[in-house]
C-alpha cells in the first residue's frame, strides 16, 4: 500500500512547479505530481548507476523495447513489432521537428495542450486549429469534435493532424468509435497524424485505445512515462511508427543523440510489470480526487462548467459565468494559489487548468482559498 498523501518537500529542489512561485502559493499549474517517483523506476536505474561506471553515448536498447512491446501486450492486447519502435528524447521536443513530416501546416483541435499547439511555429509552420464543439448542461461542459469545421480547416494547407489523446486540458479519453471517425478524416485527406499519449495510463473509468491500433498507417504513436510515474525530469519517449518509409523520415528529423543510459533505464523500469501494482494504486487515489472535485467543484462554484475529467491528472474549468477579466490572474492574486490560464490552450481568459495531482489536504486548502476569492 503506497502512501500518496505523504507530504515530500519540494521547494528548494530546482523544481519549476514549486521555486517558480513565492512562499505562501499553492501551485496547481505545471504538469507534474507531488510524490516520489516509483520504486521500480529509482531502482531500475540504482541497478545501472552500480551495473557500470561509464556513460558514454547509447543507442536504440533492445531491452527498453522488450519492454515496451510486453506492456502493449499486457496493458491493451496490442501487438507491437519491435522494428516500429523509435527512443527519442522527449515528446514536447518531438512534437517541433515532426511538424515538418510533410509540407504542409499542421491541424489540431482546441482547447489543446500548449505545448502542442505552440510547436508547429517553432518548426516554421502555421498550427490551424479547429474550434471542439461545446455542449452545456448545468455545470456539465462536453467536448467533441466539429468535423465540419476540421474539414474547413483542413483545406486551409494541413498536411499534418495532432492529436492529444487523453486530451489535455479537457480531461477525454476518446472512446474507438470517435478515434475510428477521426482517422477516416484524415486518411480521406490524406493527413499524417501524431498522436500524444503521454497521459495514456491515467485513466479513471474508461479505455485508452492507442492510435497505432486505430490507425497504424501514415501516423504517429508517442507515449512515456513522465507522468504516470511522476518523471518529466528523466526525458524519455517512445516513437511507435509501423510504416517503413515514414519511420525513416521520422528517424532522420528527430536526429542523432538518444536519451542517455540512465533514461533508458528508468523507462524500462516506468514500463515494467513491477511498476503495475504501483501504477494502480496511484489511479484510485487520483480517481477519488477527481470524483472529489466533481462533488466540489458544483458546490463550491455554483456557476463554473467543467468537463468530467476521464484521464490525466488536470481540471479544466469555466468561470466566465463569474465575469473575470482573467480568472488566473484573479485566482493567483487573491487566493494565492496559481493555476494555468485559458488562453494558451486556445481557450480564454475565463478558464483555468488545475492539476489535482497532490495530496488531499492540499487540494482542500486550494479550493478553500479559491472560494473565498470567487465570493
Amino acid at each position: 500500500m503506497f502512501d500518496f498523501n505523504e507530504t515530500i518537500p519540494r521547494r528548494g529542489t530546482n523544481c519549476i512547479k514549486w521555486d517558480s512561485v513565492p512562499d505562501g502559493v499553492i501551485p496547481m499549474s505545471i504538469a507534474d505530481a507531488d510524490w516520489a517517483t516509483p520504486r521500480a523506476v529509482a531502482d531500475a536505474v540504482a541497478e545501472r548507476l552500480g551495473g557500470h561506471p561509464v556513460f558514454g553515448y547509447g543507442r536504440e536498447d533492445g531491452a527498453l523495447h522488450d519492454t515496451v512491446i510486453a506492456w502493449f501486450k499486457r496493458k491493451y492486447g496490442v501487438a507491437v513489432e519491435k522494428s516500429w519502435l523509435l527512443t527519442i528524447q522527449g515528446i514536447v521536443p518531438a512534437l517541433v521537428q515532426l511538424s515538418r513530416l510533410a509540407e504542409g501546416d499542421v491541424l489540431a483541435g482546441s482547447p489543446n495542450y500548449v505545448m502542442l499547439l505552440g510547436a508547429p511555429p517553432k518548426a516554421g509552420k502555421r498550427m490551424i486549429t479547429s474550434s471542439l464543439r461545446e455542449r452545456r448542461g448545468g455545470n456539465e461542459l462536453i467536448y467533441e469534435y466539429d468535423f465540419d469545421d476540421l474539414e474547413r480547416r483542413a483545406g486551409e494547407g494541413a498536411d499534418i493532424l495532432y492529436l492529444c489523446n487523453p486530451h489535455n486540458p479537457i480531461g477525454k479519453v476518446y472512446s474507438r468509435a470517435e478515434l475510428k471517425e477521426l482517422a477516416d478524416f484524415a486518411a480521406a485527406k490524406n493527413l499524417i497524424t501524431v498522436s500524444d499519449e503521454i497521459h495514456c495510463e491515467l485513466i479513471y473509468g474508461a479505455e485508452h485505445t492507442p492510435w497505432v491500433s486505430v490507425s497504424p498507417e501514415n501516423s504517429v504513436t508517442l507515449i512515456a512515462a513522465g507522468k504516470i510515474c511522476n518523471m518529466p525530469g528523466i526525458p524519455i519517449a517512445i516513437a511507435v511508427v509501423p510504416d517503413e518509409k515514414l519511420r525513416n523520415k521520422v528517424r532522420s528529423l528527430l536526429g542523432m543523440g538518444g536519451p542517455g543510459a540512465l533514461n533508458i533505464a528508468a523507462c524500462r523500469g516506468a514500463f515494467s510489470e513491477e511498476c503495475d501494482v504501483w501504477k494502480g494504486e496511484l489511479n484510485a487515489y487520483l480517481r477519488a480526487s477527481r470524483d472529489y472535485l466533481g462533488e466540489e467543484i458544483p458546490r463550491r462554484f455554483p456557476k463554473a462548467r467543467f468537463p468530467s475529467n476521464d484521464g490525466t491528472y488536470l481540471q479544466w474549468i469555466d468561470l466566465t459565468e463569474y465575469g473575470l477579466p482573467d480568472a488566473q490572474k484573479h485566482i493567483f492574486d487573491r487566493a494565492r494559489v496559481a493555476l494555468t490560464g485559458g488562453e494558451g490552450f486556445g481557450g480564454t481568459k475565463s478558464c483555468v487548468r488545475l492539476n489535482f495531482a497532490t495530496s488531499r489536504a492540499v487540494l482542500t486548502e486550494a479550493l478553500d482559498r479559491i472560494e473565498e476569492a470567487l465570493k
